[in-house]
C-alpha cells in the first residue's frame, strides 16, 4: 500500500512539474524572448504546432499563410518561438552582406530532409562552404552558355509535344506534368550525362511528379519530427514500394544514376564530400562560393535557413 502511495506522490509531483515547466516556457516566449517584441500571433509564439498546422494539416500551406500575416501584422513577423520572417528587399543585403564572418545553417531546417549529407543539408559553414564549392564551377555563366543548345534541343521536343496536343482538338495536356518532364529531363541529361527522357512518355505519365510531390509532404512531417527519415532509409525497399509506391522513384535515385552511369558525377562528388576526404583527381578547386536567399531568419544570429 505504502509502495502505491509513494508510487503517485512521484506521479502526482511529475506531473505539476511538467505544468509548472509549460507555464513558464509559455511565459518566457510570450514576454521574457528576445524577439517577444515582435509581432505576430500569439499561438505561433508559443508553439512550433502553429506551424506544423498549416504545413501538415493544411499541406503546405504555411507558406501562404505567412503572406497573410505581413498583410496584417507589417514587414517583420514573428512565426514561431525562434523565428522572425521579414518581407523586405532592403534587408537582403543587411542579411547577406560578405564579410559578415562565419554563419551555419539553420538545423532545424536543414533537417526537413533528413540531415542527409548535401550540400543544402549541411550545418557547419566550412563544410557547407567546401561543397558549396564543388559545384560552383558546373553553374558558371560559361559552362551554362555551353549547354544551352541542350535546353533548347529539350524545350523544342516539348513544344513539338504540345503542337500534336493544339492539332488534336478536345485533347487536354497536364502542364504540370509537361514542366516536370522537361525539367527531370535538363537536369539528369546535365548532372548525370544521361537524360531519363521523360519528354517522350505518352502524356507525360512517366515523370517524378508523384514522386516529389510524396517527399515534399514528408518533408514537412520531418520539420517537426527529424528521426521520420531516418527510419524510412532502415525500412526495406519492398515495404516502401508496398506502403507508398510513387515515392520510389525519389528513394531508388541513387541506384538508377549508378546503373545509367559508369563514372563518379558532381552529385556524388558533392554528396560524399566530407572534411577529411580529398578532392577527386583532376578536379578544379578554384571556384568562388556562391549563395541564394531566405527570409526566414531564426533567433539565433549565427544560422540561417538557406
Amino acid at each position: 500500500m505504502g509502495m502505491i502511495l509513494l508510487g503517485g506522490a512521484y506521479l502526482a509531483f511529475g506531473a505539476g512539474a511538467f505544468v509548472v515547466y509549460l507555464v513558464a516556457l509559455a511565459v518566457y516566449r510570450l514576454y521574457l524572448s528576445p524577439i517577444a517584441k515582435f509581432p505576430g500571433p500569439k499561438l505561433a509564439a508559443l508553439s512550433n504546432w502553429y506551424e506544423f498546422y498549416y504545413d501538415v494539416v493544411r499541406q503546405g500551406g504555411f507558406t501562404w499563410h505567412i503572406q497573410e500575416l505581413h498583410k496584417k501584422y507589417g514587414p517583420i513577423v514573428r512565426i514561431t518561438p525562434t523565428e522572425l520572417h521579414i518581407d523586405d528587399p532592403d534587408y537582403y543585403d543587411v542579411l547577406y552582406a560578405r564579410g559578415t564572418g562565419r554563419r551555419n545553417k539553420y538545423a532545424y531546417f536543414s533537417g526537413r530532409f533528413g540531415y542527409a549529407s548535401d550540400s543544402f543539408s549541411t550545418v557547419d559553414h566550412d563544410l557547407h562552404r567546401q561543397r558549396r564549392k564543388a559545384i560552383s564551377p558546373f553553374f558558371s555563366v560559361a559552362k551554362i552558355a555551353d549547354f544551352q543548345p541542350v535546353i533548347a534541343a529539350k524545350v523544342g521536343r516539348l513544344c513539338e509535344k504540345l503542337d500534336v496536343y493544339a492539332a488534336n482538338t478536345g485533347a487536354v495536356v497536364r502542364l504540370s506534368r509537361a514542366w516536370m518532364a522537361l525539367t527531370t529531363d535538363v537536369i539528369t541529361e546535365y548532372a548525370f550525362a544521361k537524360s531519363y527522357d521523360q519528354l517522350e512518355s505518352p502524356d507525360f505519365a512517366d515523370t517524378l511528379h508523384e514522386a516529389l510531390v510524396a517527399i515534399y509532404v514528408t518533408g514537412h512531417f520531418a520539420l517537426h519530427f527529424p528521426v521520420v527519415f531516418p527510419i524510412l532509409d532502415l525500412l526495406p525497399e519492398w515495404f516502401v514500394k508496398w506502403g507508398q509506391p510513387e515515392i520510389m522513384p525519389v528513394v531508388g535515385l541513387r541506384k538508377v544514376r549508378g546503373q545509367k552511369t559508369h563514372t563518379p558525377t558532381w552529385c556524388y562528388m558533392v554528396s560524399n564530400l566530407g572534411p577529411f576526404r580529398t578532392w577527386p583527381k583532376g578536379y578544379d578547386k578554384s571556384a568562388t562560393a556562391s549563395t541564394r536567399a531566405t527570409r526566414r531568419w531564426p533567433i539565433q544570429q549565427s544560422s540561417t535557413r538557406c
